[in-house]
């Protein structure tokens, strides 16, 4: 008899991240299979200042939207699928008003991942397919070690 594999829904990695014993711990939902992220290092962090420095400025000087960091977003239509870019950007005519306590029922424009030392480009390439599939429009996905950038769209 095959065991059916529990599928996590928003509501489930809400209530995780809020339990104090997953705390300092980083959790993405694809097809409502729950994986952990890495807890971003001293690089990966830098990077994503310094990247989020230029998309906010150029967004900003340009009346385009917002960047974000370490916040979650989910497809409205799926609560199976909830992603966590270490910079997502939503323009204004998207973003919700009021802004959401929890996580953002839609997804971003562009999520920009950047690859930690530990990260395997499967990996990557998973988190770039999911949020293209939920209707993310572009996807960039940084590696500091070959100081390349893949756009997928």
């Amino acid at each position: 008899m095959a065991t059916q594999e529990k599928l996590y829904t928003v509501d489930d990695l809400w209530a995780m991240e809020s339990d104090p014993a997953y705390e300092d711990r980083y959790f993405y939902l694809i097809d409502g299979r729950l994986y952990e992220d890495n807890v971003p290092g001293r690089i990966h962090a830098r990077l994503a200042v310094r990247i989020s420095r230029y998309l906010d400025e150029y967004s900003e000087a340009h009346g385009f939207g917002q960047v974000t960091s370490e916040c979650a977003y989910h497809p409205p239509e799926t609560p199976y699928t909830a992603i966590l870019p270490d910079l997502p950007f939503q323009s204004y005519s998207k973003l919700p008003d009021p802004p959401p306590e929890r996580y953002v029922p839609q997804m971003p424009d562009l999520a920009v991942e950047i690859q930690s030392p530990t990260d395997s480009r499967t990996k990557m390439l998973r988190k770039a397919q999911a949020s293209l599939e939920n209707g993310t429009a572009l996807v960039w996905l940084v590696q500091p070690k070959t100081r390349g950038v893949d756009v997928c769209r």
